[in-house]
Parts: structure tokens; C-alpha cells; sequence
């Protein structure tokens, strides 16, 4: 939207008036960014902002001192004879911020679309999002909320794996710093792209985190479809009894436990916690070429 108005403001500057040869298509970028910023539509913002929860960019504004999306336009559009009709943006968001008066690049996902699955366009949106870092070598703060790989027909003609493993390629040859805060979810293989592995990088949890290979919400049915299979009308009874043991161990706690997380913060604590590391992020930047093969 700034964009659009900066343009307006220099066409009338310059004597062109409000019938400038670009105003139709200003116009038409101004509607497709508020498309993008609808993303999966009032009603789901409404269901969230009930909950008490900021949308992803509410979040990434109230966490950075400023910030700018890049890629906004980013979606499936679908035409028919009048234009366009509808757009499905992209759910994964990036931008490039400022931290405590430190330039860093800002990912995060967006659970209106798709739930926040990483589609095919979501992973090589993911994949640039890396490029961006590298090349101007800024530090990456990643809000987290990752159910994992969108699965279906569609995905798969889409080829989502093989686009996601391309995003995963990206992300562990990474050599900037990298915060991620595991907002909610983060499971699957797509959950594990949400950081290099093979090396440091600050990670913290929102007490709201829900992690692990599968979620239990569908993924029980999966991993235990033989013995519900075989309980036969004791299915819904077994079915309970497992849920209940896997929630015991469910808890966010259990892995900061094992120190496989960072820290569990109060979300009121994240700004102050990412004002201190980018500024230990800025002391170890490594500015130089990168040589690196991706699939």
C-alpha cells in the first residue's frame, strides 16, 4: 500500500495528474495487496483474534522495531472472463526487518491458509527467503507454527516433496544467525526446516508449542491403525487410552527438559529476548561468498 501512494504522490509531483498512464495498474496492484493481506479471509482473522491470538504479521509488528513483507503478491490466482477472481496467497510470510536498530530478515507461517502446511509455493518462497539472508548476510528470526508437508493429490502433482526438499537444502546450508520461536506447531519433516540442525542457532518455545514426528489429532489414527483395526468395538476405547498416554508426555516442558529447546518464554519476553541475540548475532556475521550445490 505505501508503494502504491509513494508512486501517486510522484506522478501528481510531476505534473501527470491522477490520470497517469500507470494508474490502472496501480489500482490493480493496490487490489491484489489487499487481497494478499486478506489471506484466508475476515472470518478466520475474527476465530483468531477471538481466541486472543495476533495474526502472523500483527506478530511480526508488535517483535521488530519496523518491517516490510516481500512477496506479498506471492499465491495461487485463479482467472476467469471478467479477470481475476480470487487469489490464495502464499502461507508462508517474509519480509525484511529491524531489531533493536539491527537489519534482520522475518519468516513466519501462516495457519489461515492451508493451516500453515507447506505447500510447493510455500517451500520455494521458504527456499528465496534463505537467498535473501545469505546474500545481503543478514540474521534470520523464523516464527514458527509448522503442521508439516500439505498432503492430497494436488500436492503431489505439485510436487510439494520435491520442492520442500529443495527449501530443507536451502535452510541447513545456511551460515547466517538464526533465531526460531516455535510459536505452536512444528512436526513432519517440513517442521524440521525450521532451522540448520548441524549448528547453533537460538531456539525458544512459547509455552502454546506442540511438537513431534506426528500430530496426535489424525496421527494416531495412522501410527496405531493396526490395533484399532484389531480392537474391533473397542476401537474408541483403545483409541482414548493411547491419546491419553501420548498427551502425558505432550508437554512443551518435557523437551525443554532435555534441553532440546533453548528456553520456554512468556511471548511477553520475546522481543527482549531477540533484542540480546541480535546483537550477539551481529558479532559473529560472516560476510563472504558461499559455495553451495542445491537439488
Amino acid at each position: 500500500m505505501t508503494i502504491v501512494l509513494w508512486f501517486k504522490d510522484r506522478y501528481r509531483s510531476a505534473g501527470e495528474g491522477t490520470n497517469a498512464v500507470w494508474d490502472p495498474e496501480l489500482a490493480e496492484l493496490e487490489r491484489r495487496e489487499r487481497l494478499a493481506e486478506r489471506m484466508g479471509g475476515e472470518e478466520r482473522v475474527a476465530r483468531q483474534h477471538a481466541t486472543g491470538r495476533l495474526t502472523i504479521r500483527e506478530r511480526l509488528a508488535a517483535l521488530t522495531d519496523s518491517w516490510r513483507e516481500v512477496g506479498a503478491l506471492t499465491g495461487q490466482a485463479v482467472y476467469g472472463e471478467d479477470g481475476l477472481e480470487s487469489v490464495t496467497p502464499s502461507n508462508v510470510i517474509i519480509g525484511r526487518a529491524v531489531v533493536a536498530g539491527r537489519r534482520v530478515v522475518v519468516a513466519g507461517d501462516d495457519p489461515r491458509v492451508y493451516g500453515g502446511g507447506m505447500t510447493a509455493q510455500g517451500a520455494d518462497k521458504t527456499a528465496r527467503f534463505v537467498d535473501l539472508a545469505e546474500t545481503f548476510h543478514l540474521p534470520v528470526v523464523h516464527l514458527v507454527d509448522q503442521p508439516g508437508f500439505v498432503i492430497g493429490s494436488a500436492a503431489e502433482r505439485a510436487g510439494t516433496i520435491r520442492h520442500g526438499a529443495r527449501a530443507l537444502a536451502a535452510v541447513y546450508q545456511s551460515t547466517i544467525p538464526w533465531a526460531s520461536v516455535l510459536v505452536r506447531r512444528v512436526f513432519g519433516v517440513a517442521g524440521a526446516a525450521h532451522r540448520s540442525h548441524d549448528r547453533y542457532g537460538l531456539r525458544v518455545a512459547w509455552p502454546s508449542g506442540d511438537w513431534g514426528s506426528l500430530p496426535i489429532e489424525g496421527g494416531l489414527e495412522v501410527a496405531f491403525k493396526r490395533l484399532l483395526a484389531e480392537a474391533g468395538p473397542e476401537a474408541e476405547t483403545l483409541k482414548a487410552e493411547i491419546a491419553e498416554r501420548l498427551e502425558a508426555v505432550r508437554s512443551p516442558f518435557r523437551t525443554a527438559e532435555a534441553f532440546l529447546v533453548e528456553d520456554i518464554i512468556d511471548p511477553a519476553r520475546t522481543r527482549p529476548v531477540l533484542t540480546e541475540w541480535v546483537h550477539d548475532a551481529y558479532a559473529v556475521l560472516d560476510p563472504g561468498p558461499r559455495h553451495t550445490t542445491r537439488p
